[in-house]
């Protein structure tokens, strides 16, 4: 069901239980090192962080939807 605003309840529950994470734990998530990652996020191609004080964070769900769209352009070709 989708609400009137975008995002379905799904996208909603999702976003109301995501984690705000720091780098090391992207990395760790992703497998790769600060500087792909930052790499990506130049060519668009990864989740921009938001910036929370001087700190920079993700939203573990962008990371899983970022993540699930590599495995869906995978299989699109396959």
């Amino acid at each position: 069901m989708k609400s009137q605003h975008g995002p379905t309840s799904t996208d909603e529950l999702s976003l109301r239980d995501a984690k705000l994470i720091r780098l090391p734990a992207v990395t760790q998530r992703v497998g790769m090192q600060r500087t792909a990652v930052y790499g990506l996020i130049k060519e668009g191609k990864f989740p921009r962080p938001l910036k929370l004080g001087g700190a920079s964070v993700w939203v573990d769900v962008e990371i899983t939807r970022w993540m699930e769209s590599l495995v869906a352009a995978r299989d699109a070709r396959a």
